[in-house]
């Protein structure tokens, strides 16, 4: 959010594939005021939120959703 506040951009269409679908959906849900249009292409799909996946947080998958869900950022992909 802070690199599109820097470039100016105040309301914008948002598109993103595969994982970048997943990341696009998940910033639109978090700042509906920010996104005009939303258009993920092959998403990877929105996983439900960290206390609906129940036995999943247990594993590595469940930790990997639970961080990027908490975070909300490309970035944290890479950090995990």
């Amino acid at each position: 959010r802070r690199c599109l506040d820097a470039a100016g951009l105040r309301r914008f269409i948002l598109s993103g594939h595969s994982l970048g679908g997943w990341i696009a959906v998940n910033f639109a849900l978090r700042h509906p005021e920010r996104v005009a249009h939303l258009a993920p292409m092959a998403s990877a799909g929105v996983p439900p939120a960290p206390e609906q996946l129940g036995e999943l947080l247990g594993t590595w998958k469940g930790r990997f959703f639970d961080h990027i869900w908490k975070t909300g950022s490309p970035g944290a992909f890479i950090r995990f």
